[in-house]
């Protein structure tokens, strides 16, 4: 918002606008209660809108104008999307998470039309109770496109700062002092590395109920289905032209986390944990000018139910 030299209160608004239609088909057959193939198609149509609107005020409050102004686009685009899935589920849930077994997916998700690209997707988990009642939940996720149209502009990139991938790497999360070396298509680097075409995550998580643990109550959990635990995640995003350090084949940095996390069971509505905190980093001053002075704190967000992720669901939680 801003005053114009005719005294007029000028105040916009932009907003790019993605719009996505689509028809899709699923069929599962299943091998046995722990394995099953998925095999799904569909259609997609994509289309897009850049506007500006602009709203003057005089000083005494009446509107001066109003206008919206639309800026060029891509024309729609058409894809035809198929998906091949193979997936394994044997784990034995609790009142709030899995405790034990594994189950793992792998996913490729050729895409077709418009554009043309491939979607790998492979997901394990396992679950090991060494000692009654720890949990020791391990994850592994790779997700990549790969193929002509792979990091086509019209399609978003993909984010490892998710709360269900590695925590503490929101854009909240961020200080000023720690874009350093700004370009002019990368503003904060260290924040614009966490996007791109491919990704990779590992989370390891230390679970356990304290009821139960100190025995108030009765059962596995205890007089209420609460579960505590301690995380560490690192994961990292590249792209075609800029890899990875990990993989020693470009700039992109890994990035870890570290914390505690909660989760508990509401009449059957499970809360876990987003990880909003605990980034391996300094704390300090936010990119948005608040200020953060610790990081390591308890969180929680809530999740109906457990599930598979889809290929691009990059916000299902922690499981």
């Amino acid at each position: 918002m801003f005053q114009d030299p005719n005294g007029i209160i000028v105040e916009e608004i932009q907003r790019f606008k993605q719009t996505s239609r689509g028809l899709n088909g699923v069929a599962a057959y299943p091998f046995n209660r722990s394995d099953r193939v998925e095999v799904s198609a569909g259609l997609q149509q994509i289309s897009y809108d850049n506007e500006l609107q602009k709203h003057g005020f005089n000083q005494n409050g009446t509107v001066a104008y109003d206008s919206t102004i639309h800026f060029p686009v891509p024309p729609p685009v058409t894809l035809e999307a198929t998906s091949f899935s193979l997936v394994h589920d044997n784990s034995f849930y609790g009142a709030t998470s899995p405790i034990m077994g594994d189950r793992w997916r792998l996913e490729a998700d050729p895409t077709f039309g418009g554009l043309q690209f491939i979607t790998a997707y492979a997901d394990y988990r396992k679950y090991v109770m060494p000692v009654r009642p720890f949990t020791f939940a391990f994850r592994a996720l790779h997700i990549g496109r790969y193929g002509k149209d792979a990091e086509d502009f019209r399609i978003y990139p993909m984010f490892i700062g998710y709360s269900s991938l590695v925590r503490g790497y929101d854009r909240g999360s961020f200080q000023l002092s720690e874009c350093q070396n700004p370009t002019p298509t990368s503003p904060c680097p260290v924040f614009d590395q966490l996007w791109g075409s491919r990704i990779a995550v590992v989370n390891a998580e230390l679970r356990f109920p304290p009821f139960g643990l100190l025995g108030l109550g009765g059962g596995y959990y205890g007089i209420l289905p609460i579960e505590a635990g301690v995380f560490y995640d690192a994961g990292v995003a590249w792209t075609q032209s800029e890899g990875a350090q990990l993989f020693g084949n470009g700039p992109r940095k890994l990035i870890r986390s570290t914390g505690v996390s909660l989760r508990m069971n509401l009449l059957g509505v499970r809360d876990r944990p987003d990880g909003r905190r605990a980034p391996l980093r300094p704390a300090g001053e936010k990119l948005d000018g608040a200020v953060q002075s610790d990081r390591r704190v308890l969180n929680t967000e809530n999740t109906v139910g457990a599930q598979h992720a889809a290929p691009l669901h990059l916000s299902s939680a922690h499981g």
